[in-house]
């Protein structure tokens, strides 16, 4: 992801106390803040994802032209799984 186009969004949230202390230790049992460990966990949990987040190598971009020239694949998710793409989160 680029961090230096990257924005942010600050906002609050209501959060009971002792659930607050609960993901307090869990942050800091993962040696993280207690926002990244909430954003983290949004991003693991909610199924975001972000087309940008993609990293294709030359050797990706081969594959896809040939695959392409056959007219193999039946989507754009079917071509980046074969690629054994993942999510940079």
């Amino acid at each position: 992801m680029n961090t230096l186009t990257q924005t942010k969004r600050t906002t609050s949230l209501r959060i009971d106390n002792k659930l607050f202390a609960y993901i307090e230790q869990k942050a800091k049992e993962e040696n993280r803040s207690v926002n990244n460990y909430i954003e983290t966990i949004l991003l693991n949990t909610s199924g975001y994802t972000d087309p940008s987040d993609f990293v294709l190598t030359d050797k990706h971009l081969a594959i896809l032209e040939e695959r392409e020239k056959r007219a193999e694949y039946q989507d754009a998710e079917e071509a980046l799984n074969e690629l054994n793409l993942k999510y940079e989160l």
